[in-house]
């Protein structure tokens, strides 16, 4: 779930523009996955909550958990019209279809009736589909860019000393950065209702506690495969108008149209099952510290289920209007920045 679109996308377009600091972004939180699955995710589960708002709810009244949730909505729609974004970047680049709105029509479309039909288990579902198809095609690209490029040496040799720097001793991304990125990935490990929501559906606390120090642990190597190929296209396609479009550029050019076609199913299918977590996680939330909490505490699961329906299609026409605003505020990397 965690390796999408923004991966693909938005922090291999910061890789390209910017240079390898952005890896601190996956790499601290995967940090913060093993200390969530350890610590925090255990405790969320015996507690047998649904959101963090009904745990502070619990702790602080009605009122907190109801202002929480409505902070949260909103900001889980800001990030899931990133998300949206960084999937019709990525079909303008490999397809002769231009069209901003067409995209965000057809792919926001389709994401919310699937998980407004699917539920959980069909997010799941999509989740396994996703990993494996863009891990297929990140394991065909890299070795391809970096042959083309001279493999590393070269890749050092072309590229400003900046971009190969892990930690800069000035700028954007300095010590001050890892800091700040660790401590908003603890925030997202331990608190983010859209990642809690796999937790949550697991079938028990050992098995979302292994879940999520597994992921922390395995794909900390994985950030390698949308980095580099983030560099090596500064060196294969230099110039480019908007960065966030570098790897979908190199797929593009890169591989043959059946291959090209199976990559783009794995990062369109990541794409929908990220948009889809998170749709679910609002729709859960404005369900369960809302609309049950305040407006009607004896609603049946039947009524349950189709108010969580009708906001998902409301918290989705959210986010197809902030994919929007996402170029205004620098891409997809500043936009997330923004939010937070």
């Amino acid at each position: 779930t965690n390796v999408n679109l923004y991966s693909f996308v938005g922090q291999s377009g910061t890789a390209y523009e910017k240079g390898i600091s952005i890896i601190w972004q996956p790499w601290t939180g995967n940090m913060a996955l093993v200390f969530a699955g350890l610590f925090i995710v255990p405790i969320l589960r015996r507690l047998r909550i649904r959101t963090i708002p009904e745990l502070l709810g619990r702790r602080y009244g009605t009122g907190t958990r109801t202002m929480i949730a409505i902070l949260w909505i909103f900001r889980l729609s800001a990030w899931l019209g990133i998300v949206l974004y960084t999937g019709v970047v990525a079909a303008q680049a490999v397809t002769d279809i231009s069209s901003f709105t067409f995209w965000i029509l057809l792919i926001g479309g389709i994401t919310i009736v699937y998980t407004a039909l699917g539920g959980m288990f069909a997010i799941a579902f999509t989740d396994v589909i996703q990993f494996l198809l863009m891990l297929i095609g990140a394991l065909i690209v890299l070795p391809m860019a970096m042959h083309l490029v001279g493999w590393w040496p070269e890749l050092v040799a072309k590229l400003p000393a900046e971009h190969l720097t892990l930690v800069r001793s000035t700028g954007e991304f300095d010590w001050k950065f890892v800091l700040a990125i660790f401590f908003l990935g603890l925030e997202w490990a331990t608190v983010d209702q859209g990642l809690l929501q796999r937790a949550f559906s697991s079938d028990s606390t050992k098995t979302a506690a292994k879940g999520l120090v597994l992921a922390g642990i395995i794909t900390t190597p994985f950030a390698l495969l949308w980095i580099i190929p983030g560099l090596a296209a500064n060196i294969l396609h230099p110039g480019l108008a908007n960065p966030d479009s570098a790897v979908p550029t190199l797929l593009k050019s890169l591989l043959p149209h059946g291959i090209l076609g199976l990559v783009i199913c794995g990062l369109l299918s990541a794409q929908l099952s990220t948009i889809a977590g998170n749709l679910n996680g609002v729709a859960t939330m404005i369900t369960s510290d809302i609309y049950e909490s305040i407006f009607n505490k004896t609603a049946e699961n039947k009524l349950v289920v189709m108010v969580a329906r009708i906001m998902t299609f409301l918290v989705g026409i959210g986010m197809m209007v902030f994919a929007y605003v996402v170029p205004k505020l620098g891409g997809a990397v500043d936009a997330y920045f923004t939010i937070i």
